[in-house]
């Protein structure tokens, strides 16, 4: 059986496995910290590999471990090791045997899934995780368990559908990866509180259907529930504006335009998330166990669902995807239209990097590698925003720099264990160091052609799966000189630690303690719960 497979670990196996978090090495050597420079972090089993953190406490013990280029690729090949062979068993037990299929296949199907999307295989992942959907569907998890099964497998089916569902809207963005499950055929109920689960209790959640109903009173502010509503939300915003869609022309100032209904719905979750009324550093004090310690799995739902609102948010005003939007809609653009997508994509990339910031400052684990494409994508639209009042050296200029320095320090931690994270550290580094070639991205009269291979460097830069893949990020040549007034712009400075060198002298460049870094990463047993546990 597939889940004997993948249990069957010593505790050394484990810890081997949980050092590597799914760090498949693919990067050439260069593109490597060197061993010296790497920090030491605290690797615990609370956090989700994909998306949102585990629903389920676990109880593992954790590993303290220093990254070292070294041992990487002996980590990197066992994780190849039990992949290929829990894959093997999937199809070799499972798919060619009539009615084999059960839920520890789907779960297995979708970590491993999870190991290919972010070791830049993400065919292979695609494929996985629709093979993942197929088996869920099969089972029919997307309707209520049998009230004859037990409490805690009903629990763990509903965990595993919603779980499967994530990952399907996770990894569909980008341009050509479409999702496959629809929030009209998910017809079973979210998985019930978290404390009253550990307790051995009993609670009913609400639908989706429900919860995107502003008139449901669903009694909570925050959690897996919100967090499935913002990434319900995100798929819209995916289909919108990534995939390849003709079937609304309306320009997204339009009330009736498809673009005004997902600001509809970001509204709605905006006033279950309380965002403005309680900051990170007050949630936290609120997800406390007994003993003081955070309950990190709790908290982690907070801090995925207030990510993906921003993202949403970020996607929605991008300054390049409303530029894509505007050009299908052949009409006369407002200008007080464009002066909001370049306010609305301004302060929800800045709160997005702050919310990251602000989470690893009181202690939490930002172990989720989606962190890393949310860094990123807010990362870039900073960049773009900075680069466009590099001469003014205002207020909002030294917040611009500030924050644009945070997403990058971020993704530094977090390429110190994910693999896709170095690479996407390193792309944002190359759009910082070009962002100046896009700054007719904010121009209100939206008068200039772009070329086109700016504008596949641009596709890249919002699809997930083609961040996870390739860490070049290719920038053609202007093709027009530059006029000789052109203004100077920062150099890259890429010392060992890859820092950005923004034109500030040492005072004013903001200083990243190390101690604030807080990633996590699952080791195999959590893994396995992973799947049961909806997250």
């Amino acid at each position: 059986m597939i889940e004997s497979k993948l249990a069957r670990l010593s505790d050394r196996e484990s810890q081997e496995f949980s050092s590597a978090a799914f760090n498949e090495t693919n990067l050439p050597m260069e593109d490597q910290n060197p061993a010296e420079d790497q920090s030491q972090f605290q690797l615990n089993d609370h956090e989700d590999v994909l998306g949102v953190p585990d629903l389920v406490n676990q109880s593992s013990p954790n590993i303290s471990t220093t990254w070292r280029s070294g041992s990487s690729q002996s980590q990197s090949n066992a994780i190849e090791a039990y992949a290929r062979e829990a894959w093997l068993s999937v199809l070799a037990d499972h798919m060619t045997v009539e009615d084999s299929c059960n839920l520890e296949v789907a779960q297995a199907t979708n970590i491993l899934a999870i190991i290919d999307f972010t070791a830049g295989r993400t065919s292979s992942a695609w494929l996985k995780i629709g093979m993942a959907i197929r088996i869920a569907q099969d089972l029919q998890l997307m309707k209520e368990p049998s009230e004859t099964l037990p409490l805690v497998e009903q629990e763990e089916r509903r965990r595993s559908f919603w779980s499967i569902y994530l990952l399907d809207k996770l990894v569909s963005l980008g341009k050509h990866r479409h999702f496959a499950i629809l929030d009209e055929d998910c017809h079973v109920r979210l998985p019930c509180d978290e404390l009253t689960f550990r307790s051995g209790g009993w609670g009913q959640n609400v639908t989706l259907r429900q919860l995107l109903d502003w008139s449901t009173d669903v009694g909570v502010e925050s959690g897996f529930p919100v967090a499935i509503l913002a990434s319900s939300v995100l798929a819209r915003c995916t289909r919108r504006l990534l995939h390849d869609r003709n079937t609304d022309e309306t320009p997204p100032w339009d009330s009736k335009s498809e673009f005004a209904s997902i600001t509809s719905l970001l509204l709605l979750v905006e006033s279950r998330l309380k965002v403005d009324q309680h900051p990170i550093k007050d949630v936290v004090d609120t997800y406390r166990l007994d003993d003081g310690v955070i309950d990190h799995p709790a908290m982690g739902h907070v801090i995925f669902a207030r990510t993906v609102f921003h993202v949403c948010y970020c996607l929605l005003y991008h300054p390049f995807l409303v530029r894509e939007q505007v050009r299908k809609a052949k009409c006369q653009v407002p200008s007080s239209f464009m002066r909001l997508v370049s306010q609305k994509s301004y302060e929800h990339a800045r709160d997005l990097v702050n919310l990251l910031h602000d989470a690893e400052a009181v202690g939490c684990h930002l172990g989720a590698s989606f962190y890393a494409y949310s860094a990123c994508l807010a990362g870039s639209i900073l960049s773009l925003h900075m680069h466009a009042e590099k001469d003014t050296e205002s207020q909002r200029y030294l917040e611009l720099l500030s924050a644009t320095q945070d997403s990058i320090s971020i993704l530094e931690g977090m390429a110190k264990f994910w693999d896709h994270a170095s690479k996407i550290h390193h792309r944002l580094l190359t759009f910082n160091a070009n962002a100046y070639l896009f700054d007719s991205l904010l121009d209100s009269q939206l008068k200039s052609v772009m070329d086109p291979g700016w504008e596949r460097s641009l596709w890249s830069m919002v699809d997930y799966g083609e961040m996870c893949r390739e860490s070049n990020l290719p920038i053609p040549s202007p093709k027009i000189s530059a006029p000789s007034d052109s203004p100077n712009f920062p150099d890259l400075n890429l010392e060992s630690e890859q820092m950005l060198d923004l034109g500030l002298d040492v005072q004013q460049t903001p200083q990243i303690d190390d101690n604030l870094i807080n990633f996590d990463t699952p080791n195999i047993k959590y893994l396995l719960e992973l799947a049961s546990g909806g997250g």
